[in-house]
């Protein structure tokens, strides 16, 4: 009797994947999301255990409702350039995939949508949102240690202000 040859799935190499301790230790899940830039559908590794927003959809502790606004928030951010950077810019082109002048009026737009959103809420509550969504902070002066009664309010304030922008914006 022949034996059967055992297909193999070919090894597909990542370069900007986690590597494989971080895949060990990890709480990693391969997902799909829509890419900013070029609006192409990418499959990539989603660390559900890096930042609060993500440890708290993978408990399912946001809502549907929640989880869209805070999306959006970070997508207004990263269109308005508000990104965090480790080097000074000093001019740096601008990328020739568009026209600068559309690039600009998005920009605009985005800054605008922010603006509104803040508006919405208190500026500590929104400082709060920000720091938690944007930058996984929870506390004051950097301090990520954050204790457990720390992240609840947190959470809470997280979920309370995503709540009054989707009421306002009819999410």
């Amino acid at each position: 009797m022949a034996r059967k040859a055992v297909k193999q799935k070919p090894v597909i190499e990542e370069l900007d994947g986690p590597t494989d301790a971080q895949l060990r230790n990890g709480d990693y899940e391969r997902g799909t999301i829509i890419h900013a830039d070029t609006f192409r559908r990418e499959t990539v590794h989603i660390n559900r255990g890096g930042t609060f927003i993500a440890r708290w959809e993978k408990r399912h502790k946001l809502s549907k409702r929640q989880a869209a606004v805070i999306d959006w928030c970070l997508r207004l951010w990263h269109i308005a350039g508000h990104n965090q950077s480790v080097t000074a810019q000093y001019g740096e082109r601008i990328r020739a995939t568009g026209s600068t002048e559309l690039a600009a009026i998005k920009r605009r737009a985005a800054d605008e949508e922010l603006t509104k959103f803040r508006s919405y809420v208190s500026r500590n509550a929104w400082e709060t949102f920000e720091n938690v969504c944007r930058f996984d902070r929870i506390g004051v002066a950097d301090i990520s240690w954050a204790s457990r009664i720390a992240e609840i309010r947190a959470h809470t304030l997280v979920c309370d202000v995503a709540d009054v922008i989707a009421e306002k914006e009819r999410m």
